[in-house]
């Protein structure tokens, strides 16, 4: 009985960690997007009116097109709504989302750990019953 527990808390904390590896990979995925959308702005305030760029279209589908205002774009603030902002507003913003995304990683991080810790143990334990056993 002992060891039937034993192997479905193993269970269970694998299932966890998978998760949280996955919920991480997400948050990285995140961080990576909003550092690249931090250059482009960077690139975007050092264009002049006029100038031609690649827009990115989807699925590697560009197509050219011309700055008409290099010091705002427009910005999704949530339940479909887009609004008028600056490049510099648009950069707090990257900033303030960018920190977010890191604390929520460095608290997975630590979740992962904790249940690596765990994991380990059951193991352990898992090892010590079996060898009684034999």
């Amino acid at each position: 009985m002992e060891l039937q527990n034993k192997v479905y808390e193993y269970d269970e904390l694998q299932k966890t960690l998978k998760t949280l590896e996955t919920y991480k990979e997400g948050v990285l995925s995140s961080i990576r997007e909003i550092s690249a959308t931090q250059d482009t702005l960077k690139e975007l305030k050092k264009m002049k009116k006029e100038n031609e760029i690649l827009f990115p279209l989807g699925a590697g589908i560009f197509s050219f097109g011309k700055i008409n205002n290099s010091s705002e774009v427009l910005l999704n603030i949530g339940a479909n709504t887009i609004t008028k902002k600056s490049v510099e507003t648009a950069e707090i913003l990257l900033e303030k989302r960018k920190k977010e995304q890191e604390e929520i990683l460095t608290n997975i991080e630590n979740q992962i750990q904790e249940n690596y810790s765990k994991f380990q143990k059951i193991v352990g334990e898992i090892q010590k019953i079996q060898q009684k056993k034999d």
